[in-house]
């Protein structure tokens, strides 16, 4: 059995006003669907991996957290390039739910990082970012570790999505080649599952509630998948199960 069992989301792209459309699509009643499909993954933590409220509005912020309340276990979030770290903190950080940092849980470490640039849809992760993670993963040697950002680290095959992931993605890289306990890290941004190995690493991308991309395409394509989650299962021994979970694209 697992030790611990984390469901991913990401790239809700709420709005503060629930009838409001993203690329055709109401994501309101997407992500009420998933959240409705997850209950029933008995999950520890549900892991948000960014862009969650598109115009990034309080009433947005509010509103998720809400829907996070009538979960049965609390949930970390972190930034994406649509989001606004200080709302999110101030609404989505209350009670059992956190914002960002890093997380000792089932015997494992989960360390969020914020890649988000103000105005930019590629990400960076800052040398407080990179220090911070290093001392995390410095404190807790014997402990397998997840690390989860916003943007992919490692090509996805989509150029158009790949000229706006993780620009400094060798510093983080580097820190892994150091760390041999790091056995995941796993992101959100491309809108669509991704599953590779780098060196002993999982990398692993999250499919989005919102619209969903063409996977392998040069340019900016938009799919038709329905809205989507991953799920994590971690042992003790530092072994990992992963799958990705899409429900039917209608009703929309």
């Amino acid at each position: 059995m697992p030790t611990l069992t984390i469901v991913q989301i990401s790239d809700l792209h709420l709005f503060a006003d629930p009838n409001s459309e993203h690329w055709g699509l109401d994501g309101e009643n997407r992500l009420d669907r998933v959240l409705e499909r997850i209950r029933g993954e008995r999950a520890q933590v549900v892991l948000l991996t960014g862009d969650l409220v598109h115009d990034e509005t309080a009433a947005g912020y509010q509103r998720l957290a809400g829907k996070l309340r009538a979960l049965d276990c609390p949930a970390l979030c972190l930034p994406g390039n649509h989001d606004d770290p200080e709302l999110m903190t101030q609404h989505l950080g209350a009670g059992a739910n956190r914002v960002l940092g890093t997380h000792d849980l089932g015997g494992w470490r989960v360390i969020l990082l914020d890649s988000r640039i103000a105005g930019k849809d590629a990400g960076y992760l800052a040398g407080t970012e990179l220090r911070r993670l290093e001392q995390a993963l410095e404190e807790a040697p014997d402990r397998p570790a997840v690390i989860a950002l916003h943007h992919q680290p490692v090509p996805c095959g989509s150029a158009w999505l790949d000229h706006i992931g993780l620009q400094n993605s060798a510093a983080l890289l580097d820190v892994l080649t150091r760390y041999p306990q790091v056995r995941i890290v796993t992101w959100g941004h491309i809108h669509q599952p991704f599953d590779t190995q780098w060196q002993d690493v999982r990398m692993l991308g999250c499919p989005a509630v919102s619209r969903a991309f063409t996977p392998h395409s040069e340019h900016f394509a938009q799919g038709d998948a329905g809205p989507g989650y991953r799920v994590l299962e971690l042992f003790a021994d530092g072994r990992c199960s992963t799958r990705t979970v899409l429900l039917e694209a209608a009703p929309q």
